[in-house]
């Protein structure tokens, strides 16, 4: 993973060996080269700078690597599907709404500018501009771009509609049991909002019904999705945040099946995993055991009696056991104890 130079002032570096800082293209692609001599699968951007991407995207070019990631707010999303970017995560942190606006180059320049000066207000307002200048012109023109380089995209609905819910979320969720105390104490909303708050919050309602509208665009168009859940933002549990993603694409336009495929076959087919992705015979033999038919329901993807993997079979006793033990295990950790995201 790659992000940007550290400011003064900024986080301190990750402590994760995986994660790199890069300040100009020539660490970009060091950067780029470490990572796929390490045996990385693919090298994802969170933010860098234009000259940064491109080297990053030339790079893992010349070493047959795959970059994916957030499309940073210098590069259009167009020049990131023609520099090779093979995934798009996030359509917010991705910045589509631009690309898809009858305004978007004056507005992208506007909200950079913004985010320069730290003015998060006006940031956050041309946004919304972004949103409500929307053209279909402009949409199946990049959605064709997509398809013609096998751009796929990770919509991650869910992480954004907990934002747009977060004041109402239970203080006392019952996975919480699942978590460290400092994640127990850090994520209950305010008891007492305030009108800063509600604004935020309404404010990622709307963004959250701009990416639902853009997944069914895309997947309208053909574009190929992929499920992804973005867990451990707050209240974006590890395990059952995929489930409530499913049932959000299926919101925004899939069938339960294609809904379900976009954790199946689809990354299987993204990674290039071979005989995987589907039941089939000289596939491999990983299976969740459902109690229903997830394509008529795609809820049911949540009712899990059994699985099946690398030759084991775990029943639900089993299951029901490993849970017991990861209750134990977040209960050990000390309160100021933080796992590296």
């Amino acid at each position: 993973m790659l992000l940007p130079a550290r400011r003064a002032g900024a986080d301190p570096a990750p402590a994760d060996p995986a994660i790199l800082r890069v300040g100009t293209p020539e660490e970009s692609r060091a950067a780029v080269d470490d990572l796929q001599k390490r045996g990385a699968d693919f090298v994802k951007i969170i933010e860098v700078s234009r000259e940064n991407y491109f080297a990053i995207a030339d790079q893992s070019k010349k070493d047959s690597i795959p970059f994916a990631g957030h499309i940073p707010s210098e590069v259009t999303a167009t020049e990131a599907s023609n520099a090779g970017q093979k995934s798009v995560e996030h359509i917010i942190y991705s910045s589509l709404a631009f690309d898809c606006s009858a305004q978007g180059d004056e507005l992208r320049q506007k909200e950079q500018e913004a985010s320069a000066k730290r003015d998060s207000q006006t940031a956050a307002d041309i946004t919304d501009q972004a949103n409500q200048t929307f053209s279909a012109e402009k949409a199946v023109v990049l959605w064709r771009t997509f398809r013609k380089n096998g751009t796929w995209v990770t919509p991650t609905l869910f992480s954004i509609w907990v934002n747009a819910h977060q004041l109402e979320m239970p203080p006392d969720d019952p996975q919480f049991v699942y978590l460290p105390a400092s994640l127990r104490k850090e994520w209950p909303p305010a008891k007492n909002p305030t009108k800063d708050e509600r604004d935020t919050e309404a404010w990622w309602q709307r963004q959250f019904e701009n990416d639902r509208k853009l997944t069914g665009e895309m997947h309208r168009a053909g574009v190929r999705l992929l499920a992804g859940s973005d867990s451990l933002d707050r209240y974006d549990f590890v395990g059952t945040s995929l489930h409530r993603e499913l049932q959000m694409l299926v919101n925004a336009g899939l069938t339960p099946l294609q809904s379900l495929q976009t954790a199946t076959l689809n990354p299987a087919e993204f990674l290039a995993i071979a005989k995987s992705g589907r039941i089939s015979a000289g596939y491999l033999a990983d299976l969740v055991l459902l109690d229903g038919d997830p394509t008529v329901d795609i809820a049911y993807t949540g009712k899990i009696t059994a699985v099946v993997l690398h030759g084991r079979f775990f029943a639900r006793e089993d299951l029901d056991a490993m849970l017991a033990k990861a209750r134990a295990a977040a209960a050990a950790i000390p309160l100021g104890t933080r796992d590296a995201k």
